[in-house]
């Protein structure tokens, strides 16, 4: 399948969106599994909280942020993407949920994670727009579909007046920095984690 036979759509305006946001979890969770297990302990309560928080137009997973890739209509991709601004607001919104919904033992991990949560983190700017999660079905790699997914998100923050993108990445996802910096993404910030051996890069484009 190349490029063109791809469909790409918001999953707010799909009429079963409620049946793909457990794909869109397992994907989202796929970008970033070191995060999400820290953040939740495990990968099954990730994709609890995950799935909970894409129903939702108040987080910053939720499903008025998102963009599938899709081949014959079944879930090939996706691209989680907001302004700077959208992405402060709903954080912190989305760790109040977390702290008060959650139980006295998940309450109590995150607690002791501060630090670690708060560098995995790093600051973006209201005038960024920001790409959260990038992440392709493994039957439809190496098939330009992430390319063409940075496309739609370039796309999308243009015409909401956004020229400088920005996302996050860790240093020994090769795979993933080959693919940003071919669209024009130059690291702007290098920072270890704390208590952990990972590097995180930020990278930057102008479009």
């Amino acid at each position: 399948m190349n490029q063109k036979e791809y469909e790409f759509r918001p999953l707010s305006e799909m009429p079963n969106a409620g049946e793909l946001i457990p794909k869109t979890a397992a994907l989202i969770y796929s970008s970033g599994p070191n995060y999400f297990d820290v953040l939740f302990g495990t990968r099954e309560s990730a994709l609890a909280w995950l799935g909970c928080w894409i129903g939702r137009t108040s987080s910053g997973f939720g499903f008025d942020r998102v963009t599938l890739a899709l081949a014959e209509g079944q879930v090939a991709g996706i691209a989680l993407h907001l302004s700077g601004k959208d992405l402060i607001d709903r954080q912190r919104l989305d760790m109040l949920s977390l702290l008060r919904e959650s139980d006295s033992s998940l309450r109590a991990k995150l607690s002791q994670k501060a630090e670690i949560i708060r560098a995995m983190t790093p600051a973006v700017q209201p005038w960024e727009y920001y790409l959260r999660s990038l992440a392709v079905d493994g039957s439809h790699r190496g098939k330009g579909l992430g390319a063409a997914m940075l496309r739609q998100v370039f796309a999308a923050g243009v015409a909401l007046g956004f020229h400088w993108f920005r996302l996050d990445v860790r240093s020994d996802n090769a795979v993933a920095i080959r693919l940003y910096r071919s669209a024009g993404f130059e690291v702007c910030q290098s920072f270890k984690v704390q208590q952990t051996e990972w590097e995180l890069y930020s990278m930057r484009v102008e479009v």
